[in-house]
């Protein structure tokens, strides 16, 4: 019996090991079955070249997709860490970081159709975020400077620091920052320049307004009453330049005048009084301009100096071309101008008036000079001193020009003397001619012998003896 329980017990046991090592033995070649089937599979991946032929495969597209979406959302998430996502919405940025940390796991893993589907997720979420901090942010600016306008800092500043945590350092938001923490310091700066204002103290209430938009020059209050006091400033500062303008009429003291009145229409440009102010005071300064050069001319006609009272005369013309009394100084010292030029330049080559013709000429301009000096002693009833003198001198040289001088010839007395317009001289040793200053030709001649010619110049002054002798044979 024992033998025979202890053959059952024997075939039992190894019935039961034979049946495990069975189901194991099975187990262990679906395992390594489907190992063999995940390791063929990622090797058929590994050779996807994903550029030709597999370029269109899910396998190519979807690694594509999520290497595109890995480098978007890791940008996006720079963006939201600087935008300070932590502070407003963290529980959305923490799904947001998890999705995009298990999507990144599945790009490395290879599972590239898993990591698309998460960081689809993730991209839709980071999105969310960055649309969410535009609006935060267009809200808060838009909110805040509306806020400004109606006068309510404290909501507006709230606004400006939600914008603010959004672009920390954005041009716009620090303006309107700054607007809204100085908002009490304008509505200050206000009150105490209307005090001055009522005090009529305008120009300092100028210099607190000028300090108020330094620091905002849009605040809405600030701008309306800075408009105000320029108004008042600007009718202030022209009713005093009208009343500066007419005492200077009053006067007759056209520099302030003009200044005065110029400031006014610089003021008002379209004042028809402060224009008609400046046309009179103009009018003014023209006739005193005039007198006073009246006055220089005629002062300087007297003391003779032409050149400077012809100038005057000829500003006054300039002025005004109607004033009788400057046109006929201005034609009279004109002409005794030219009369001095033409006695001056007869005076300065007196050999000239050796000839007969340019001796009548000059004759005739010291009667233009008589009858002008007799005209001007008439008008002034004062003599041209330096004028008639130069006048007599020229008169004397022409007397002196005009008179015969007795000229010594010598010769040989064998030579004839001939003198163009003159005469024929038989020969002599010695004789004197009377002839009048002018220019001779004299002949010399002689039978057998060459001819001579010379031609002589004669002045007042002249006193040389002349010898004329043939002495050169043919």
């Amino acid at each position: 019996i024992l033998i025979i329980l202890g053959t059952v017990l024997t075939i039992f046991f190894i019935f039961i090991f034979m049946i495990f090592f069975k189901t194991n033995d099975s187990k262990i070649i679906l395992d390594n079955k489907k190992s063999n089937i995940d390791f063929t599979e990622n090797l058929k991946n590994s050779n996807y070249d994903c550029i030709n032929n597999d370029k269109d495969s899910s396998y190519c597209l979807d690694r594509q997709i999520s290497m595109d979406f890995i480098q978007e959302i890791s940008q996006e998430i720079e963006v939201l860490k600087k935008r300070n996502i932590q502070i407003w919405n963290k529980e959305l940025f923490d799904k947001t970081i998890s999705s995009f940390d298990i999507g990144g796991r599945s790009f490395r893993l290879n599972k590239f159709k898993k990591s698309k589907d998460e960081l689809t997720i993730a991209s839709s979420m980071s999105k969310t975020l960055i649309n969410e901090s535009n609006r935060i942010y267009n809200d808060g600016l838009d909110f805040g400077f509306r806020f400004l306008s109606n006068g309510k800092p404290e909501l507006a500043l709230e606004k400006f620091l939600e914008a603010q945590l959004i672009k920390n350092d954005d041009p716009k938001v620090l303006e309107g920052l700054f607007r809204a923490k100085v908002y009490p310091q304008i509505l200050k700066l206000i009150k105490d320049a209307n005090n001055l204002m009522e005090l009529d103290e305008l120009d300092k209430a100028q210099l607190i307004i000028n300090k108020a938009l330094i620091l905002n020059k849009d605040h809405l209050k600030l701008k309306v009453f800075s408009k105000e006091l320029s108004s008042m400033i600007l009718e202030r500062d022209f009713l005093n330049a009208i009343k500066s303008g007419n005492q200077a009429l009053v006067n007759k003291n056209p520099p302030l005048g003009i200044s005065s009145f110029s400031l006014a229409l610089k003021l008002k440009p379209n004042s028809l009084l402060a224009e008609r102010g400046l046309n009179n005071i103009k009018l003014i300064e023209k006739k005193q301009k005039i007198n006073s050069l009246l006055t220089q001319a005629k002062d300087f006609e007297l003391n003779e100096a032409w050149s400077s009272s012809f100038n005057a005369y000829q500003s006054i013309l300039l002025e005004d071309n109607n004033i009788t009394m400057a046109r006929e100084g201005y034609e009279r010292v004109k002409i005794i101008t030219n009369l001095k030029n033409d006695i001056e330049n007869i005076l300065s080559r007196p050999n000239r008036l050796s000839d007969s013709s340019i001796r009548n000429n000059a004759a005739l301009v010291t009667q233009k000079a008589d009858t002008l000096s007799k005209n001007f002693y008439s008008t002034h009833k004062k003599e041209m001193s330096n004028f008639i003198n130069i006048n007599t001198k020229l008169k004397d040289l022409i007397s002196k020009m005009s008179g015969p001088i007795n000229v010594r010839f010598f010769s040989d007395n064998k030579t004839s003397l001939i003198i163009k317009k003159i005469g024929s001289f038989e020969p002599f040793n010695e004789k004197f001619i009377l002839l009048r200053p002018g220019k001779y030709e004299v002949y010399a001649r002689r039978r057998g012998f060459k001819e001579k010619r010379i031609i002589l110049e004669i002045d007042n002054s002249f006193k040389k003896s002349i010898g004329i002798i043939c002495d050169e044979r043919i």
